[in-house]
């Protein structure tokens, strides 16, 4: 290579002559330095960097110039920001002949790779530089500073440039950070990497904006593979965060760099299932599908280019066995999208599928949450769809999610159409996975707002001609067996062909297909109707019917028909409730009767038929088909045990006939279709008292019951969201039903306007008992449902806006409908009524609580003369009403006090089971248990209410001589009436109260004994009489081997042992040890028999202690000197009656 001559060419030259010129009274050893300076960057001498730098470390060596000195003329060189830019500038290195450019350096450059001065340079640099900006493009030198510090060839000392850059990333601005991170990875050495990880951490907790930046870099350094781990396990930490979800993919990219462990791969992919996504109320879900399709897209990258990125998932996603998520679908399909492993892949979601890990509502949720995913994804979804088709029921699900999306835009449409025909042709020898097919579709085409109307047009004419071609058939040509019935039409109004107008479902397998063809066929009929009109298919409801001329006999094949025909019916009704045709509202009303009559033949035939019969199931998402649940009537007599089934999960035993029908069908959703909301439309129309079945413009209160009880069926199971929608905005149909029964009862009370009535304030209670209003999200639903209702008392009461308002006035609606119960079930259906409008505003229940509990108690004031007062219902009404009275009393305490007062005199005058008490004739002996219960629970919760309303100690001990005082009339009750219920419910809560008595009353007891003595000494002998009496019955029920109160025992001893210790501890805190005696009580059973066999029957407990026999049996007393005698020979009388334990 030639030898060149170089010669440095800058514009520094006259800068620092005129600088130096400028300078006046500065010493002469300055005025050298900076002529050396100037030297150092004339463009007439021929200096080339290296000369250049090697010329400096002598000056600086000679000691001829001090470091000081230099380092402060160079300070005032760059005072000037144009002297400053141009030493960041690069200087042009040329030839001496043809000044051609051979290659760039800066002065700054050269000032840092001295090794004497470099590590003052940085400082110099960077604090003459002014960062106060609010961009780069303000301050355009920042990126010229930074590219100095690039590949130095050596750092003089590490430890200040760590220091230099530590400083300045905590004191500059961010956007100055950004770009001092991203050139970290060319300034620092390797020995300075783990160091400034340390800091860029700290700043990534401080501010996560920074999390891109920061992990670019980290990823950039040279870190030791065991130190990389451990802080990819720092960094997994970041999703368990609310990490916001742009931020992911970043975190995602980081792990799973070039060297990363199986086990950071398995944890990561387990946090990011337990990641919510999907976009939430107030989100912007447009910009939330983006970001998760960008995460998808980063974990995709990361299997295709690392192989133990996928092996990990598809070992993560085997091993899950419960709770599948969306993104478990997601990794299956990315691994099958391209890797290797795409068979591992397929077989694994194939296996999911079949045995029913994987369920449809998976599916759904995929599609609702991941939108923008499964656009992505479609092809191989696609393709998976196809293969899966081989598995029937469960593969046509993603091939219907599949068809929505590309239903969805009119240039995927054909693709669509082309898939809908392959399912059809892979599906049509299964029957179960066709009617799953059509389910499905139906909801498609019914919920997507959005949908190609030429693929519906396509798919209705295709529907429709298979619907003719399978069960439309001749009159003439059926069998002898079968005969048309239930016919609406006249011949003139078919809409069929003459031919074709008898509708036949064929055998087991194709029948209840029917009904599922139908409700695809009329939804697309609906869509392709402006006005939502079903004038084409209009026929079909009134059409004839194969069916057995007679119900005689329950053979098999004649109940499989009558199922076949009660979902047509189900469906038909359904799909024309909400025409207003006059004509057509008349034929849904007979449709009505018609199922009614089937399902009452239906549980006629049920009974008598094979018992191992299973009706054919309607719809086939269930996996596995659940069994069909028989409902039998309760049969037996009192004092014998009904028989035990076989088969407890195939048969349902109700003793109310009027329930059987409904439960049945509750019962069995697999074999029966459901109604929708829209039934309730029917509610509109005005009762007619007389007949149903001879006019069509009234509804008959069977048809009214019927309904209501479809409906509240369905709450049985957890109810959709649209469901309630549906039913608050059809709730002035119900309550315009509501208003007509109540006019009707309050001039006949009639018993089928009662019973109307109770389902209709069941399914309002039902609708606002909906968990769903707990939840903010809809509480717009909630107030427009309560509008509805208080608009029942004033129709200026649609203007409320507070839930406090619209609960009192709907309140008010229905406490003026309280001269209609005239039996108790009714009552109880209105108190439960109101109770579920109060817990919709917490200030109302604050402010009016009390009147709902006199509410409550005013109808357990009643004898009610109609009822029967016997049986499980009427026992659930009175616990019903006795909850609604004691829970919404201001002071349950005060409550059960003032009822204790009276009630044991009331006790000891039963006369016999149906003797009722006088104060509240609800409650008769045979279910005084009920309020003995409820008066033990008031007393319990009332403690802390009572408590927390006083302030002072004497007043809470004055509470606490109350509460030990309805404690002896409590145990009074319980030896007057001595049954074994009574005696179990003392056994069980006595504890708890107890429990009470020790952690809150005994505290203040301690502190109070000195001050009040005769008042704590009067609470402990009254509280003894409850624990004597309670050890009694513990001693009883173990001698006498009673195992249903047996397993209360343990807990009762242990609890009588904790109080007579704490009574001892309280007196020796006192300086009172002396008045403590305690000695062993004589065992009596409930009949004051002395139990001789102590022992024996002590051994007899389950895990006791033995060591501890004495404490158990012992028993404690707080006496003056001067009682001490006479108590102990009356605890030593071995002749003394159970009521003085």
């Amino acid at each position: 290579m030639d030898k060149r001559k170089l010669i440095l060419r800058n514009s520094l030259h006259k800068d620092i002559q005129s600088s130096n010129q400028s300078l006046e009274g500065s010493d002469s050893s300055n005025k050298q330095i900076d002529s050396y300076m100037t030297n150092v960057a004339t463009q007439e001498r021929i200096v080339p960097p290296s000369i250049a730098k090697r010329k400096m470390r002598k000056v600086l060596n000679s000691k001829q110039y001090q470091k000081k000195d230099v380092i402060d003329s160079i300070e005032e060189y760059i005072i000037r920001e144009e002297n400053f830019l141009n030493m960041l500038n690069d200087m042009e290195i040329s030839d001496n002949n043809s000044f051609s450019v051979l290659s760039k350096i800066t002065l700054a450059r050269i000032l840092l790779e001295v090794p004497e001065i470099q590590a003052d340079t940085p400082c110099i640099c960077i604090y003459r530089g002014n960062l106060s900006g609010d961009n780069l493009d303000e301050i355009p030198w920042a990126v010229l500073l930074l590219q100095q510090f690039r590949f130095l060839d050596t750092i003089t000392d590490i430890d200040i440039l760590t220091t230099n850059i530590q400083q300045l990333l905590e004191t500059c601005p961010s956007w100055f950070q950004c770009e001092l991170i991203l050139f970290l990875p060319d300034i620092l050495s390797d020995a300075q990497h783990q160091i400034i990880v340390e800091i860029l951490t700290k700043m990534l907790e401080e501010n996560c904006e920074l999390i891109n930046v920061i992990l670019n870099c980290i990823a950039s350094f040279n870190l030791g593979k065991e130190y990389l781990e451990e802080y990819q396990i720092k960094i997994l930490h970041l999703l368990k965060t609310n990490i916001k979800l742009e931020l992911i993919p970043i975190v995602i990219r980081f792990l799973l760099n070039d060297h990363v462990c199986s086990d950071v791969i398995k944890q990561m992919l387990l946090i990011l299932r337990s990641v919510e996504m999907q976009p939430l109320a107030g989100d912007d879900a447009e910009n939330c599908y983006k970001n998760q399709v960008r995460m998808i897209k980063t974990l995709k990258i990361c299997m295709l280019s690392a192989r133990d990125v996928t092996d990990t998932a598809i070992t993560v996603i085997k091993n899950i066995n419960k709770n599948p998520k969306s993104l478990d679908l997601i990794i299956l399909i990315l691994i099958y999208s391209g890797t290797m492993k795409q068979k591992n892949a397929e077989a694994l979601l194939k296996q999911n599928i079949r045995c029913g890990f994987y369920r449809i509502s998976l599916l759904h949720t995929l599609y609702n949450d991941y939108k923008e995913v499964v656009r992505e994804l479609q092809i191989p979804m696609l393709q998976l769809a196809s293969k899966l088709l081989n598995t029937k029921c469960k593969g046509v699900m993603g091939a219907v999610m599949a068809i929505k999306h590309l239903a969805g835009k009119a240039e995927t449409c054909d693709q669509a159409l082309k898939l809908f025909n392959k399912v059809m042709k892979n599906v049509k020898s299964c029957y179960k996975s066709q009617s799953l097919f059509y389910d499905q579709l139906t909801q498609v085409i019914e919920q997507t707002e959005h949908i190609n109307i030429v693929f519906i047009e396509k798919i209705n004419s295709y529907i429709e001609n298979e619907f003719v071609n399978t069960y439309m058939t001749d009159k003439v040509q059926t069998r002898e067996a079968l005969v048309p019935k239930f016919g609406l039409n006249n011949a003139e109004n078919e809409q069929f062909a003459p031919q074709n107008c008898v509708l036949n479902f064929g055998n087991k397998r194709n029948g209840p297909i029917a009904s599922i063809l139908f409700r695809l066929l009329k939804t697309c009929c609906m869509r392709l109707s402006e006005h939502g009109d079903l004038e084409d298919i209009d026929a079909l409801l009134g059409c004839e019917m194969l069916m057995p001329e007679n119900f005689d006999v329950p053979e098999c094949t004649t109940l499989d028909l009558i199922v076949c025909g009660i979902n047509w019916f189900r469906e038909i009704i359904s799909g024309f409730v909400m025409q207003t045709d006059p004509l057509l509202r008349g034929q849904v009303l007979k449709r009505l009767d018609t199922l009614i009559y089937l399902q009452s033949e239906f549980n006629m035939l049920l009974p008598l038929c094979d018992t191992k019969y299973q009706p054919p199931p309607c719809y086939f998402h269930y996996y596995p088909l659940p069994p069909f649940v028989k409902i039998e009537k309760k049969i037996s007599k009192k004092g014998k045990k009904s028989t035990k089934e076989k088969k407890i999960n195939t048969s349902v035993t109700i003793k109310d006939e009027e329930e059987i029908d409904s439960t049945l069908y509750s019962k069995n959703p697999a074999y029966f279709r459901k109604f929708d909301a829209k039934i309730a439309c029917l509610l509109d129309i005005k009762i007619d008292a007389q007949t149903s079945q001879s006019k069509t413009q009234g509804i008959s209160m069977k048809q009214v019951c019927f309904i209501l009880k479809e409906l509240l069926a369905i709450f049985e199971s957890e109810p959709s969201e649209n469901f309630v929608k549906d039913l608050i905005y059809l709730l002035p149909n119900i309550c315009s039903k509501l208003d007509d029964v109540v006019s009707k009862l309050r001039q006949d009370d009639d018993y089928n306007f009662r019973k109307g009535a109770k389902l209709l304030l069941r399914l309002l209670t039902s609708i606002f008992n909906w968990k769903g209003f707990s939840s903010v999200t809809y509480n717009t639903l909630l107030r427009e449902g309560l509008r509805s209702l208080a608009k029942q008392v004033n129709e200026e009461n649609t203007s409320l806006r507070s839930c406090k308002e619209l609960v009192a006035e709907s309140y008010k609606y229905f406490e003026s409908l309280t001269d209609i119960a005239t039996e108790i079930a009714l009552a109880a259906s209105l108190v439960n009524m109101c109770q579920s409008l109060m817990k919709h505003s917490e200030t109302y229940i604050q402010e009016h609580k009390s009147k709902h509990a006199k509410l409550a108690h005013g109808f357990l004031c009643l004898e009610w003369p109609e009822d029967k007062h016997t049986g499980s219902q009427y026992r659930l009404f009175v616990i019903q009403l006795l909850n609604n009275w004691i829970d919404n009393e201001p002071s349950p305490l005060d409550t059960v006090t003032s009822v204790l007062e009276w009630l044991p005199d009331e006790v000891s005058n039963f006369e016999n089971i149906q003797s009722s008490l006088t104060r509240l004739p609800s409650v008769k002996r045979n279910i005084f248990n009920l309020l003995y219960k409820k008066l033990f629970d008031g007393l319990i919760k009332g403690i802390n209410i009572s408590l927390l309303a006083v302030n002072s100690d004497p007043k809470r001990i004055k509470i606490w001589h109350n509460i030990t005082l309805n404690v002896q009339k409590l145990v009074q009750i319980c030896k007057t009436l001595k049954t074994n219920t009574i005696i179990q419910l003392f056994l069980r809560y006595m504890p708890m109260l107890i429990k009470q008595f020790l952690n809150i009353g005994m505290p203040i007891f301690e502190y109070n004994l000195k001050y009040q003595t005769d008042d704590v000494t009067s609470i402990l002998k009254m509280m003894q009489s409850g624990t004597r009496y309670l050890h009694a019955i513990c001693c009883d029920c173990t001698e006498k081997r009673n195992l249903l109160l047996f397993k209360y025992v343990p807990i009762a001893k242990s609890t009588l042992e904790k109080l007579v210790y704490s009574v001892k501890g309280m007196l020796v805190l006192n300086d009172s040890a002396a008045a403590f005696w305690m000695g062993n009580l004589v065992n009596k059973n409930l009949d004051g028999q002395e139990i001789f066999s102590q022992t024996s029957s002590e051994t007899t407990l389950p895990d006791m202690n033995t060591n501890s026999e004495e404490l158990t049996n012992a028993s404690s007393e707080i006496f003056d000197d001067s009682d001490l005698d006479e108590n102990l020979e009356e605890i030593e009388d071995e002749n003394d009656d159970v009521d003085d334990l």
